[in-house]
């Protein structure tokens, strides 16, 4: 008997051929947008699914050891959110915003409705 699981709705563009060579932006969040990694500091290829699972995997397998050392905050259930966000960049008005949000954005983290002080995470996750 085969079970069938529930069906996750695709985040590719119909038809967009992933493999050309192209600008692109990701946004992955952590398992209920929760604050786990401190500051970060800025210092044939793999499709882009491949690298945000790979980047999930490792940095979870990396984080749980500074858990286990007691060097980084626990946990519950999941370190990241579902899935990823990407934006294919298609001019250079759109790459000009894009990194006009990646300069400002850190600035502006303790403004944001999503910063730990204003939103406080639930311990069950959003439907």
């Amino acid at each position: 008997m085969e079970i069938e699981l529930p069906k996750r709705k695709s985040c590719r563009i119909p038809g967009y051929d992933y493999s050309q060579n192209g600008a692109y932006f990701i946004t992955i969040c952590t398992h209920q947008k929760r604050w786990l990694f401190g500051n970060l500091s800025q210092e044939s290829a793999p499709t882009v699914v491949e690298i945000v699972q790979a980047f999930k995997r490792y940095s979870t397998i990396e984080y749980i050891h500074l858990v286990k050392q007691g060097a980084a905050e626990p946990f519950e259930k999941y370190v990241w959110q579902r899935s990823f966000h990407d934006h294919i960049v298609r001019t250079e008005d759109d790459f000009r915003m894009i990194a006009e949000y990646i300069q400002n954005n850190p600035r502006r983290w303790e403004e944001d409705c999503f910063h730990p002080t204003k939103n406080p995470p639930t311990k069950e996750p959003p439907p």
